[in-house]
């Protein structure tokens, strides 16, 4: 994983950028339906249940809310640039049997791609990128690989999803090792991923799940934070809604259709 995301978004780091995208548990999952708020966010006094909810859209994979809108601004020598293009979040369910590092369980590929139509620098360009997520047999998540870097989640203590969650909850998932895997197969941690929740206002009935992960290099520098945020109801889909990366230069969003 490159740790130098910084100062320009350019279709290498982007594409690297994508991989966080796709590691995280919450980010393969999506389907079903639900509503949206239309006179601003209320505060639910209802539980949610984000384990059950979160194994479910695992184990399913994600057949609707795929087609992506790029937003977002970024910055280079001084001048800001708007971004804007279109795109695609592909997930297959967890069925494929599989071990990762000695462990049983299943595996699910996840490939966005992103066609930007402005970008810094300012010309367009196309990334796609595609990460299998390896999960044990109760969809708890072990790691993930993608060509050049692959991930180790932590398992003692382990990843704290919680079963049921309110609105204003928050907590720490767990933390996640990054390795650079070289053509030789030998491999270097470069960083870490810091996983953790927030659970924000929606509306009367349903609540929003923010994932927010944090990238480290070996400095333990803050490189960028994605967010990923779903809608949750009190019957468990999570709604893919929107995901977002901040770094010192830029800002994308990623709407999910």
């Amino acid at each position: 994983m490159d740790n130098n995301f910084g100062n320009v978004m350019t279709q290498k780091k982007v594409k690297l950028w994508l991989v966080t995208l796709l590691l995280s548990g919450l980010s393969g999952c999506g389907g079903g339906g639900g509503g949206s708020a239309s006179t601003g966010p209320v505060s639910s006094s209802m539980t949610f249940p984000l384990q059950s909810a979160f194994k479910s859209m695992i184990a399913n994979g994600r057949s609707t809310h795929t087609a992506i809108t790029i937003s977002g601004n970024c910055t280079e020598n001084g001048t800001q640039t708007t971004l804007s293009g279109n795109g695609t979040l592909t997930v297959a369910s967890a069925d494929t049997a599989s071990t990762f590092d000695g462990t049983p369980g299943f595996s699910a590929d996840a490939t966005t791609t992103l066609n930007f139509y402005t970008n810094c620098p300012s010309s367009p360009f196309n990334t796609s990128a595609t990460t299998t997520n390896y999960y044990d047999s109760n969809y708890t998540p072990l790691g993930f690989e993608t060509t050049g870097s692959r991930g180790v989640y932590q398992t003692s203590p382990p990843l704290n999803i919680p079963t049921s969650v309110v609105v204003s909850d928050t907590g720490e998932i767990g933390t996640i090792t990054i390795y650079t895997v070289y053509p030789d197969n030998s491999q270097t941690i470069s960083g870490t991923y810091d996983w953790s929740y927030v659970i924000e206002a929606d509306t009367a009935t349903t609540a929003i799940v923010n994932s927010v992960i944090k990238n480290y290099n070996n400095a333990h520098t803050l490189i960028f934070t994605v967010q990923e945020r779903y809608r949750i109801s009190a019957a468990g889909p999570l709604i893919p809604v929107t995901t977002t990366q901040d770094s010192s230069s830029s800002h994308l969003v990623l709407t999910f259709n």
